[in-house]
């Protein structure tokens, strides 16, 4: 695959080389037009011509187009007005985008998801704990896995700086920029199947991420606002839901041996899990064997987990949430 063809001219004629334009691709397919409208602005920025890029400068790219990306999303989604989300569905070869939607104000006594949600957590947390102010957001087909069908939720600073600062943070930012974490699923029809409660970055440890210890100390219970918000909003609209296992993270997503899921990272997936079930009334059971053939009927997994639940059955990777 390559650029649409009006904008492989545009790139040839500025003589950009072809393994740069191979790494811009790339860019391209996972935020579409936000990566060649910020190596338009890098270019003029810097001085430099198009065909003295390398493909090591896309990474620049990147940052530089999230930023944009966030500067020009943050006001909509303080209105509750939708976005297209940053990262785009695979399938649209970089020509559109999923949807970022507002859920309102995490916060006691508003109306809608928000304040349901902010009721249903809170006694989930100790003493002294609380959930992280801002906004709570759904992404549809939004993830930077490029996965279709996908929904995503997570609760955005309040104040644009705070979110610029967390969007630029080291670590995986999966979803939308300026999250400390996400709960991402697939839903299908009346079925979903929650696959992730993931950090965006890092926790503050020594000079990694120095810059956000104040407003990550102010996130630090992300997970517990996704998932909670996740759960909540699913089991509204289906009649089906799995869970996957803290044991099975490894085969849903070690896709790069390089980066394994750590060793305590199942434990704390599966407390978070069950905290927000419990604190939901929602109750855990091993999937029933008929729900293996109503898992690989349906679009929920991925290839390393539906290969797995087609040779062992589903009660080995997930469970069935009930309510």
């Amino acid at each position: 695959m390559t650029f649409p063809e009006h904008l492989a001219a545009i790139l040839n004629r500025f003589g950009v080389t072809a393994a740069t334009q191979a790494a811009l691709y790339d860019l391209y397919l996972s935020i579409g037009a936000e990566s060649l409208d910020a190596f338009a602005e890098w270019t003029a920025a810097t001085g430099m011509e198009p065909s003295e890029a390398q493909p090591d400068d896309v990474e620049t790219l990147r940052r530089m187009a999230i930023d944009r990306y966030l500067r020009k999303s943050h006001p909509a989604w303080l209105k509750g007005d939708p976005t297209p989300t940053l990262y785009h569905p695979r399938e649209g070869e970089g020509r559109f985008a999923g949807v970022a939607v507002s859920l309102g104000a995490l916060r006691e006594g508003v109306d809608g998801i928000g304040g349901e949600v902010f009721a249903a957590a809170t006694p989930m947390l100790g003493d002294g704990q609380s959930l992280p102010p801002g906004v709570l957001m759904l992404s549809r087909n939004g993830h930077f896995g490029g996965r279709s069908k996908t929904v995503s939720f997570e609760v955005i600073p309040e104040a644009l700086e705070d979110a610029l600062l967390m969007a630029q943070a080291e670590g995986r930012q999966h979803t939308l920029p300026g999250s400390a974490g996400e709960a991402t699923g697939t839903l299908d029809g009346s079925m979903a199947l929650v696959w992730e409660v993931q950090p965006n970055v890092l926790k503050p440890e020594g000079e990694r991420n120095r810059e956000i210890r104040s407003v990550f100390g102010k996130h630090r219970n992300w997970h517990i606002a996704s998932l909670t918000a996740a759960l909540v909003w699913l089991r509204g609209k289906v009649s089906e839901l799995w869970i996957v296992r803290g044991d099975a993270l490894s085969t849903v997503h070690e896709v790069n041996p390089a980066r394994p899921v750590g060793e305590i990272v199942p434990s704390l997936h599966d407390r978070t899990v069950r905290t927000v079930t419990e604190g939901l009334g929602m109750f855990l059971t091993d999937p029933p064997e008929h729900d293996k053939e109503l898992l690989l009927d349906s679009e929920l997994m991925n290839t390393a987990l539906g290969d797995a639940v087609r040779e062992n059955g589903a009660a080995p990777y997930l469970w069935r949430a009930r309510w």
